[in-house]
């Protein structure tokens, strides 16, 4: 026969339970949440403290919030150390308010990762936030300080009609000057929101679209990587800086569908390599990997590696399948062999190809 465990014991097993989780989703992190549709503010940073664990539980206590929350993280929070007694308000309607809340705190671990919908200026009973966000299990509300700081955790979505898509999250260390995550958005989302938002910093690699306005700009940085690299001799120089092959590849990008891109890689805003490449949409979503490469300068510590993750995620959400290529040295088949590519036959110039099939 199970034992029936007492209210207020649960509520302090589950407040020292999810102390470790809350330290290390939430008081370990930093978030940056954006939707094309905020109308108060461009985007929000989310930061809580130690100090905010106390709201999320929601008992009465004669301990500071930072003792509180020290106490349930080491395990040592007892049942004489909180109570259901506000001033003003029922003992039943705060263990009501208290039980909804243990119960909501299973699905912080994976908040961040899931949020569906955000609402600014959220107000519901007697709770006004600045800001709030669910996905679709819990709400969270926040209070605007310098950032946005954790206030209050309600069961289920409790947003109104007036929430938008969340079209972008980020995190980071605590401390930290940029972001390195995007746990909701995808490259192309990340690029845009950079573009407007000059003073938000993100550590990894994104993705600079060059505009066939700019085709110039391209010609030049890929002659003098064809020729150091030794991918081309003298003798093909005139081929690749003449009309033949440089009118053709400009009229790829005017095309529709089946667009051939030229793009920078990008690491901290500085320009680190480039690439061109052609999803074909229109047929099986090859993705044709035209030229690839890490500036010289900027080679070694798996950059190259780096630079097609970011490639990956960013084809990937434009309706890239699988990748293709040539290759013209020795070296470089074994770098793409270390990204899963595999030998491919050789197409009919005679040129080797590899291929990273459907994951």
């Amino acid at each position: 026969m199970n034992q029936i465990v007492p209210f207020k014991t649960r509520v302090k097993n589950d407040a020292i339970k999810y102390a470790s989780i809350y330290e290390k989703v939430m008081n370990n992190k930093e978030y940056l949440i954006y939707s094309k549709s905020f109308c108060v503010k461009n985007y929000y940073i989310l930061k809580a403290y130690k100090t905010n664990y106390l709201h999320l539980i929601g008992v009465h206590t004669t301990l500071s919030p930072l003792d509180f929350y020290e106490k349930c993280l080491n395990g040592t929070l007892t049942e004489n150390d909180f109570d259901f007694s506000f001033k003003n308000k029922r003992e039943s309607e705060t263990k009501g308010s208290v039980r909804r809340k243990i119960k909501s705190l299973i699905y912080l671990e994976r908040f961040f990762e899931n949020v569906i919908k955000v609402e600014e200026k959220f107000s519901k009973g007697n709770i006004s936030c600045a800001l709030a966000d669910t996905d679709g299990n819990i709400t969270l509300g926040y209070a605007k300080t310098k950032n946005c700081v954790p206030m209050t955790l309600l069961s289920g979505n409790e947003l109104s009609n007036k929430a938008v898509s969340c079209d972008l999250l980020l995190s980071r260390n605590k401390g930290d000057n940029e972001f390195n995550d995007i746990l909701i958005g995808n490259q192309k989302d990340l690029n845009s929101f950079l573009k407007n938002n000059s003073d938000i910093r993100y550590i990894g690699i994104t993705i600079e679209e060059i505009p066939v306005e700019r085709i110039d700009e391209f010609w030049d940085i890929q002659i003098k990587y064809l020729l150091n690299d030794e991918i081309i001799d003298t003798q093909d120089k005139d081929y690749f800086e003449g009309s033949e092959y440089r009118d053709v590849l400009k009229s790829y990008m005017l095309r529709i569908p089946d667009t051939l891109h030229m793009i920078y890689f990008v690491r901290n805003g500085i320009r680190i390599g480039a690439c061109q490449y052609c999803t074909y949409k229109s047929e099986d979503g090859k993705c044709f990997i035209l030229d690839f490469w890490v500036f010289k300068e900027f080679r070694g510590n798996n950059t190259g590696h780096d630079c097609f993750e970011a490639l990956n995620e960013y084809t990937k959400s434009d309706g890239a399948l699988y990748y293709s290529l040539n290759y013209a040295k020795e070296e470089s088949r074994r770098f793409w062999l270390s990204l899963g590519f595999e030998d491919d036959g050789i197409d009919e110039y005679g040129s080797p190809l590899m291929i990273k099939r459907k994951a």
